[in-house]
C-alpha cells in the first residue's frame, strides 16, 4: 500500500492517538478477518488482501511514517514484535514458544501459535473424557434395555433409538451456527447422523483406532 492512506485504511482521521488507533485496528481486524468467510472462497481470499493492508497501515502508523505533514514529526514509537506468518503487529507471544501473535492468527486469543494449536488439537481426546462418553450413551443403552424389559415392540425403540440420535445430533448441529441451521433445514437425515458421529466420537481416540 505505497501510494494509500493508512489513515484512511483505518477509518481515522490524520494525528489520532494512539488507543484510537488500536482501538480502530482491531475493530477492522474483528470485521475483515478471513476467518468469517472459510464458507466463500473468493470472500475469503479478498478478506485476506484486506487484512493485509489493514496490518500495513497500522504498521506504517507504528512506525511513523503516516504522521501529518501539517504537525510536526514526533519521535516514532519503538516498533515492537511483528508477526512472522501475517506482518501485523504482535499482541502477544505462544506461550509454549514465544512466537509473536497478531490477532490475524488462529491462536492469539488461547496464546498458541499455529504449529502448537494444532499439537494441542491432536492430542486432545475429543469427547472429553470418560464423563463426556457417558453422558451420550449411558442415555441410549439404559433406555433400550428399559424398553426391552417393559415389554415395547422392537419398531417403537428403533423409532425412540432414532428420535435421541436425532436430538443428539440437532445440538452438535447447532454448535455450527448457520452452517449447522442450514443442514438441519435443507438436510434434515443430517441430524440423525450427526447424533450417529457424536456417539462414535464419544468413545475416545483408543476404542476408534481398535475399531478401524
Amino acid at each position: 500500500m505505497n501510494g494509500e492512506d493508512p489513515w484512511a485504511e483505518l477509518g481515522l482521521r490524520p494525528g489520532a492517538d494512539a488507543a484510537t488507533v488500536r482501538a480502530a485496528y482491531l475493530r477492522a481486524v474483528k470485521a475483515h478477518h478471513p476467518d468469517r468467510f472459510r464458507t466463500d472462497p473468493a470472500r475469503f481470499r479478498a478478506e485476506e488482501e484486506r487484512m493485509k493492508r489493514i496490518n500495513a497501515a497500522y504498521r506504517r502508523i507504528l512506525e511513523g511514517a503516516a504522521a501529518p505533514s501539517t504537525r510536526p514529526d514526533p519521535p516514532p514509537p519503538r516498533p515492537g514484535p511483528v508477526c512472522s506468518r501475517h506482518g501485523g503487529p504482535a499482541v502477544t507471544t505462544c506461550q509454549v514458544c514465544g512466537t509473536p501473535l497478531c490477532p490475524a492468527c488462529e491462536g492469539w486469543r488461547e496464546r498458541r501459535c499455529y504449529r502448537h494449536r494444532r499439537a494441542a488439537a491432536a492430542t486432545r481426546t475429543p469427547a472429553g473424557g470418560p464423563a463426556a462418553a457417558a453422558a451420550v450413551w449411558v442415555p441410549l443403552l439404559a433406555g433400550v434395555a428399559v424398553s426391552r424389559m417393559l415389554g415395547f415392540p422392537l419398531v417403537a425403540i428403533l423409532l425412540a433409538v432414532g428420535l435421541y440420535l436425532t436430538v443428539l445430533g440437532a445440538r452438535r448441529l447447532w454448535r455450527w451456527r448457520w452452517l449447522g441451521i442450514a443442514l438441519m433445514v435443507f438436510f434434515p437425515y443430517s441430524m440423525p447422523l450427526a447424533g450417529v458421529y457424536t456417539l462414535f466420537t464419544a468413545l475416545g481416540p483408543g476404542r476408534r483406532r481398535a475399531w478401524s
